[in-house]
């Protein structure tokens, strides 16, 4: 019940998603907004997004909490074999443009309100 309720959430009835035509209109040539999207990521990059990473949360589908990630921070640039990887791999994603499916895949647990714990109303 619960995995066909989120799956019609997700589900795009009207093809929008991925018409690139409907997203194109959106663009404003003029202007680059972000110029330093451009930039090479750097370790310094890396460091200050893991600092801005919550404690005590949920891990997202790899199970790795981001106190594990966070270990790397202390780091003056990426000396640890996994600060080694996690450089590594955002230079990839940054370059080629492409993110791994493991990396775009998040776990939902629905909360329900009191009352029916199977009444989807009750989010």
């Amino acid at each position: 019940m619960w995995n066909q309720y989120f799956s019609d959430l997700a589900n795009d009835t009207t093809g929008n998603s991925s018409d690139p035509s409907k997203w194109l209109q959106l663009l404003n040539y003029d202007s680059d907004h972000y110029p330093e999207c451009d930039n090479i990521i750097s370790w310094a990059d890396i460091t200050t997004a893991l600092n801005d990473t919550l404690n005590n949360k949920a891990p997202g589908a790899d199970g790795v909490p981001s106190e594990i990630w966070k270990l790397v921070m202390v780091e003056k640039s990426p000396t640890s074999d996994l600060a080694k990887t996690i450089l590594k791999i955002i230079k990839i994603m940054h370059e080629t443009g492409n993110i791994p499916k493991s990396m775009t895949t998040s776990v939902v647990v629905p909360v329900p309100k009191k009352g029916d714990m199977k009444d989807t109303q009750q989010l």
